[in-house]
């Protein structure tokens, strides 16, 4: 099953992102190094870092914000 992505707009980077199915993200090279926000069960946020070894890049699931991009290109799909 895969889903089908309509729109793709672009990520801010700090601030909360609207509901969205995944991000794509572009411009990822060996080692490079992102910062995520993802909301816990229990309402809280716990912050991740995701390395993107490849480009394009599909995150399929919905993250609260992007601290960090690091040299990439974002942008949420829905």
């Amino acid at each position: 099953m895969y889903d089908k992505y309509f729109q793709a707009n672009p990520i801010t980077v700090g601030s909360r992102i609207p509901k969205h199915k995944g991000l794509l993200i572009s411009g990822g090279a060996a080692g490079v190094t992102m910062s995520v926000q993802f909301v816990t069960g229990a309402g809280a946020t716990l912050t991740s870092v995701l390395t993107v070894n490849n480009t394009p890049y599909i995150l399929p699931f919905q993250v609260y914000a992007v601290n960090t991009f690091n040299g990439l290109t974002g942008f949420y799909v829905n």
